[in-house]
């Protein structure tokens, strides 16, 4: 298991614009040698993605993700995360 640790203060803070963007990197890093090795992004494997105080930080860095590496517009990541967590 990889992990990634990016010290972030909870409640009124958040994460800084190149945290996000070493954030979102690493799971896609991630997601490729799960691809390379493995075959596919689906063989078992997920990516968890936790910060404290539930804020919607975790949520904003799947957002982020998606929109840069899977090319999804904004809206379609929306809807795309309301299907998952209603």
């Amino acid at each position: 298991m990889e992990h990634l640790i990016i010290p972030t203060r909870n409640y009124l803070y958040v994460p800084s614009f190149d945290d996000i963007n070493k954030t979102v990197d690493f799971i896609h890093f991630i997601v490729s040698i799960d691809i390379f090795f493995l075959g596919n992004a689906s063989c078992g494997r997920g990516t968890y993605v936790h910060y404290k105080a539930k804020r919607g930080r975790s949520t904003t860095i799947a957002f982020c993700y998606l929109v840069k590496y899977k090319q999804m517009t904004v809206s379609t990541v929306i809807d795309f995360i309301r299907a998952k967590r209603p």
